[in-house]
């Protein structure tokens, strides 16, 4: 069973449409990330992408719901926009952190880090970053994004 949260509307409906076209084993709330209707400790696993960008208090909140709903040992995956990294499509009103923060902030909520992993839109066509030009750019260009797995 795979459970979908978002607050926006279209978004929901969005995911239902393609649950029902799927067939898929998925459940859709319209909901507020921030106070989920579920019980403590009822997930495995819980997937943030694209969320963590609205400022410290906020990250901090929605992280502590997180570990909220992950049962222990329960896994997050997670992902931050770089601070050193500023491309065209990061919006103006989106917040960034260094990895030192990234870090300070899962340790405070009380996460264990497991492991994390630097990437790079600019290789998006190479996602496995083998090619020679992608290993050069890695040397020059900062991560846009770092993707880290947590255990609760």
């Amino acid at each position: 069973m795979v459970v979908f949260c978002d607050i926006a509307v279209d978004s929901a409906v969005y995911l239902s449409r393609k649950i029902l076209q799927q067939k898929s084993n998925a459940l859709v709330f319209r909901c507020d990330y921030m106070s989920p209707p579920f019980k403590d400790k009822v997930f495995d696993l819980c997937i943030c992408n694209d969320t963590l960008i609205y400022g410290y208090e906020h990250e901090m909140a929605l992280l502590l719901s997180i570990h909220k709903i992950l049962k222990d040992g329960g896994v997050a995956v997670l992902d931050f926009s770089n601070i050193y990294h500023r491309g065209f499509w990061h919006k103006p009103y989106t917040i960034a952190y260094s990895k030192r923060e990234m870090i300070k902030m899962l340790k405070m909520v009380g996460f264990i880090i497991d492991s994390y992993k630097p990437i790079y839109y600019e290789l998006g066509w190479d996602l496995d970053e083998t090619s020679i030009y992608s290993k050069l750019l890695k040397t020059i260009l900062p991560p846009t994004r770092y993707i880290f797995k947590v255990i609760k």
